[in-house]
């Protein structure tokens, strides 16, 4: 498994690593399928439900992701489930890199309206000290996203990762205002794909 102060180091050493990329290469981002939720789990031990096996199952019929040649992992179990069946279609190792957890919250939450509430005021609020800061998140994204970039500046990567962290790196991305973060969250969905 890649470790955050490894990636950091080539992404701190490198101030704009997608301009040095080779012409043919680049990166998709992609959403987790959808998990089992269970509150008894932490959810980075939550598994795909049936519906998301079936998600990560249909990735392999995608055009765009049969040019891919690097598949990158968030170490979690619902972004290995989702990367094994591409993975294995394309004969490709799933490396595992820790800078692309999630964002996880301090404690379990009993409903989804509860979790929900929860997931708006942080995006409201980035230094909300409700487990891991989304600011803390935004930063790690980032810096783990360029490192990978300059890893692979010659491949066509895979990168996934999971809802809250991507939407993070979005806003980043593109400036999605914060008010409008949870809402973009809301609607990105599983299996989202984005190529960067």
């Amino acid at each position: 498994m890649l470790n955050v102060s490894s990636i950091d180091h080539y992404a701190n050493s490198h101030i704009d690593n997608f301009s040095k990329r080779e012409e043919n290469s680049y990166q998709f981002l992609l959403t987790t399928a959808e998990p089992q939720i269970d509150s008894l789990q932490h959810p980075r031990d939550w598994v795909l439900s049936q519906r998301g096996q079936a998600q990560a199952a249909t990735l392999k019929e995608n055009k765009q992701l049969q040019s891919v040649t690097v598949i990158y992992s968030s170490p979690e179990t619902t972004a290995i489930q989702t990367a094994l069946p591409l993975s294995r279609y394309l004969g490709l190792d799933i490396i595992e890199v820790d800078g692309l957890h999630e964002a996880h919250l301090d404690r379990h939450y009993e409903t989804e309206e509860e979790y929900n509430l929860m997931i708006e005021a942080k995006f409201l609020d980035f230094n909300l000290e409700i487990g891991e800061r989304f600011s803390d998140a935004l930063n790690r994204i980032i810096s783990t996203i360029n490192g990978i970039n300059f890893q692979c500046r010659k491949d066509v990567g895979l990168i996934i990762s999971h809802q809250t962290v991507l939407s993070l790196y979005h806003s980043y991305q593109v400036g999605v205002d914060q008010t409008n973060l949870f809402r973009f969250w809301h609607r990105m969905g599983f299996c989202h794909l984005q190529r960067i």
